[in-house]
């Protein structure tokens, strides 16, 4: 993968390649994807200019045999590192599942979470667990094959579990020379605290150039619109509306849908510690003119916000197994009007 080949923000590449060509590379990176953005090819870009023998100030040569190597994945000194089913306490998930996720990311950079799920038939949620964890230590003891960089590409981050986050943590804080990390996540405060803290962040998103049958995704849009189409349903009013809205929604790929899901339960939550008057903990708020923060927590209460979590983990199981997305965004959109309707 070239830098050239991608649509990622002109500025982002810039700064990334700068960093290659001063020599100043964070030892730690975390790319934080946002939910129509894929960082992996990113990854690849930035580690193939990294190993590139003849590389220019502006990309890869495309040619030498590091650049090669990186085509097929097969370079001896970049690790990846992802969500994979148990192959118990000592074999790593990620090496072992790695010749199915070099064919599919061959195929398919942009490849997501759930996709990557259905195709190695994990039913529920990957982790990247210890025993991962115990193979990238050993491995960033050792020497590099190459004789330069070893680079870990852990994809999904926030898949990572405690154990193995914990494990890793010293080699993210003293790393040994010539070990890099690029840590890539969706959801990046789903990954413990003292491991986040130590990495330096960069967000990604597209360039403008977006073709015109590329969709676009605003989760405070979507948000606002959808609790009040929600709310108006109780009296059957603008049901054709909301027919519309769960029809557009369906029209996103799953991963948009979960991320939907998984935002809009953290502001439910948010409205009730915001009720209680927790004013120290950071909550997650709609910051728009056109919405009311205050006005729609007083809609949740004690009486309805375990039933609201409840339906949207149903939502999300059924989503995440692809369930037919317009009939459960629907069923969940007249449950939640019931819900915020009901004194």
């Amino acid at each position: 993968m070239l830098f050239s080949q991608l649509k990622i923000h002109e500025e982002t590449k810039r700064i990334l390649k700068k960093e290659v060509l001063s020599n100043c590379i964070p030892h730690a990176q975390l790319f934080e994807e946002t939910s129509s953005d894929s960082a992996l090819p990113l990854a690849l870009a930035f580690s193939t200019f990294v190993f590139c023998k003849n590389k220019s100030s502006n990309d890869s040569c495309g040619k030498c045999s590091s650049c090669r190597k990186m085509m097929t994945l097969n370079h001896p000194d970049v690790h990846f590192f992802f969500p994979s089913k148990n192959l118990g306490a000592r074999k790593s998930g990620s090496k072992g599942a790695f010749p199915e996720f070099q064919a599919e990311i061959l195929k398919n950079p942009h490849i997501d979470e759930k996709s990557w799920y259905r195709l190695c038939g994990i039913k529920t949620q990957g982790e990247i667990r210890v025993s991962d964890a115990r193979v990238i230590n050993k491995i960033a003891n050792l020497k590099s094959y190459e004789g330069g960089v070893k680079i870990f590409i852990v994809w999904c981050a926030d898949k990572m579990n405690i154990e193995a986050s914990n494990k890793l943590l010293k080699n993210i804080e003293e790393p040994n020379s010539n070990t890099l990390f690029v840590f890539i996540s969706r959801f990046p405060d789903k990954i413990i605290p003292t491991v986040k803290s130590r990495l330096q962040a960069t967000k990604i998103t597209l360039s403008g150039n977006r073709s015109n049958d590329e969709l676009e995704y605003d989760f405070e849009d979507f948000f606002i619109r959808w609790v009040r189409l929600c709310f108006l349903s109780s009296s059957k009013r603008n049901i054709n509306e909301l027919l519309d809205w769960c029809d557009n929604i369906s029209k996103y790929e799953n991963y948009v849908r979960l991320d939907f899901l998984e935002k809009s339960v953290n502001i439910f939550r948010s409205c009730i510690l915001n009720n209680l008057n927790l004013k120290e903990i950071e909550l997650s708020q709609i910051e728009s003119k056109d919405f009311n923060f205050e006005k729609f927590s007083k809609l949740i209460s004690h009486k309805n916000i375990s039933i609201i979590s409840k339906i949207i983990s149903a939502a999300h199981f059924a989503i995440s197994n692809y369930a037919n997305a317009k009939i459960i965004f629907f069923d969940l959109s007249l449950t939640i009007g019931k819900l915020l309707n009901k004194k």
